[in-house]
């Protein structure tokens, strides 16, 4: 919901001065207008009073350009720039600040927000010269309360962060625009949100309400603004190829969270629920730039309990690791251009609960269950994946050239499996050429399981075997060892253990 004229501006007030200060307050407040611009705010004043070692702002609206999809508007009371010393400006913002924007996506739906945005007792000491400027920025306690609107109705949240400080380092460029470090932690943050959904044609309405705690956040990075009128906002393609780039990365320490869930049924009973979550750490990164964009996060130690009161089950699992990556590129090129996927679950454990569901008598292992997988390749990309038309097209233009099969690996139920290979693709990105491996264990004892369960029928269990052979074969003669080698050639037939399938 938030755009990135609207994080971009954010973070600049987050610091009052966090946009290149001068020794004159005028002039820090003229550095701060330049950075806006550059990143495609458009700024207007209700008064402004200036004095000998001060300035005062009043009425400072930040606002999306024109062309921006949809609006956002930043309205900030009082903003105070004193000079402290003859190399240091202290800037601090007075009253309460408003955000209000309405967004529509590609598809037509439409989202806003209306939010009021309060920080006491916040302080900014700017140093350093106007080419290259140190802020150091402190924050009691931010609090952000409001409603955000989408088409499941409004949504009010209060969002609470204690301790916050951080310091910014921006660097004028010679061609224009600038370049930013950036740093920020909070000792916790506390949000809070309630959503009601009105019963709608076959959905029964809802009432959800939410809680969540986060100790020790940190934010660092480092971003470019090009400063040729270009923004992520209105043209994120040109706003690249102008050289914009962001690299962030966010980390936490313990978090906690909490739902409960009132829903009325058919009969117009109400059924509620509710849960909780906690995990020992997470962090997420993301970079941005010409040459693609990458996101990737990992989460540890994650416990999630759910109840329902109703049927009398409360139902829970444990994730001692998940961790995901994605990487692909977002401009057009006539050379080939990489991509990458990564994702884990690591050691997924389900309580007795879950598992007397489908095995109330225990026959199957209960060892934790993993999931890997990992793949990267490269492709070619005919047209920008920013476009908004493309967004909307049915078929992305994407052709794909490579795909190595690092490894994409499962274990549960006392079974395993692993695949690894290649493949290169042609003009025909259905008729790949190259060799995939897999290797089986358990399999067959998991099928004799689920039979003596009653799970899966004899017959069956006989069918699946007879296919079982046709593309795998026993490894050192071990039949709880499999081992299937794909072959896939140029003229589009495909050899299973030598076997041609097709």
């Amino acid at each position: 919901m938030f755009r990135p004229i609207a994080t971009s501006a954010l973070a600049l007030i987050l610091g009052s001065g966090a946009a290149l200060a001068d020794l004159a307050p005028a002039d820090v407040w003229a550095n701060i207008e330049r950075s806006l611009a550059d990143s495609g705010t458009l700024v207007e004043i209700g008064n402004r009073d200036e004095s000998a070692g001060r300035l005062v702002l009043e009425n400072v609206a930040l606002s999306a350009p024109p062309e921006a999809e949809g609006s956002f508007v930043m309205t900030i009371p009082r903003m105070i720039f004193e000079a402290q010393t003859s190399d240091q400006v202290r800037s601090t913002i007075e009253g309460d600040m408003t955000m209000t924007g309405r967004f529509t996506d590609p598809s037509g739906e439409e989202s806003g927000m209306d939010l009021v945005l309060q920080m006491p007792g916040n302080e900014t000491l700017s140093s350093g010269s106007i080419e290259d400027m140190r802020h150091v920025m402190m924050v009691p306690e931010l609090r952000l309360t409001g409603t955000t609107t989408d088409l499941d109705g409004q949504t009010p949240l209060v969002l609470t962060m204690n301790g916050l400080q951080g310091s910014q380092a921006i660097r004028l460029r010679e061609n224009g625009g600038n370049e930013q470090d950036f740093s920020f932690t909070a000792e916790s943050t506390d949000l809070t949100f309630a959503a009601a959904q009105p019963e709608e044609g076959e959905l029964p309405a809802q009432n959800v309400e939410a809680n969540l705690r986060i100790e020790a956040l940190a934010l660092t990075g480092t971003s470019v603004s090009p400063g040729d009128g270009t923004s992520m906002d209105t043209d994120p393609a040109a706003a690249l190829r102008a050289g914009m780039m962001a690299d962030l990365s966010f980390t936490t320490g313990a978090v906690a969270g909490s739902f409960a869930s009132d829903t009325t049924n058919d009969l117009g009973e109400s059924e509620q629920g509710n849960g909780r979550f906690t995990a020992a750490s997470s962090d997420f990164a993301v970079k941005l730039s010409a040459e693609g964009v990458e996101i990737a996060g990992t989460g540890t130690g994650m416990s999630v309990t759910t109840e329902d009161p109703a049927m009398g089950m409360t139902m829970s699992y444990d994730i001692a690791e998940a961790a995901m990556r994605i990487a692909m590129p977002l401009l057009a090129s006539d050379q080939p251009q990489p991509f990458a996927l990564r994702y884990v679950l690591d050691r997924v454990t389900l309580d007795d609960s879950l598992w007397s569901m489908f095995d109330p008598e225990g026959q199957m292992p209960r060892d934790p269950a993993s999931l890997n997988i990992d793949v990267d390749g490269k492709l070619m990309l005919t047209s920008d994946l920013l476009d908004a038309d493309q967004q909307m097209a049915q078929t992305p233009p994407l052709m794909p050239l490579s795909l190595n099969v690092n490894r994409i690996g499962l274990a549960a139920v006392g079974a395993t499996a692993e695949v690894t290979g290649a493949l290169t693709f042609g003009d025909d990105p259905t008729a790949p050429e190259g060799r995939l491996t897999g290797d089986f264990t358990g399999v067959n004892t998991l099928l004799d399981t689920l039979v003596a369960m009653g799970v899966v029928p004899q017959d069956q269990v006989m069918a699946t075997r007879m296919m079982m052979a046709m593309f795998a074969r026993p490894v050192d003669g071990d039949q709880n060892r499999l081992r299937t080698e794909m072959e896939f050639r140029q003229d589009g037939s495909i050899f299973a253990n030598g076997q041609q399938v097709k």
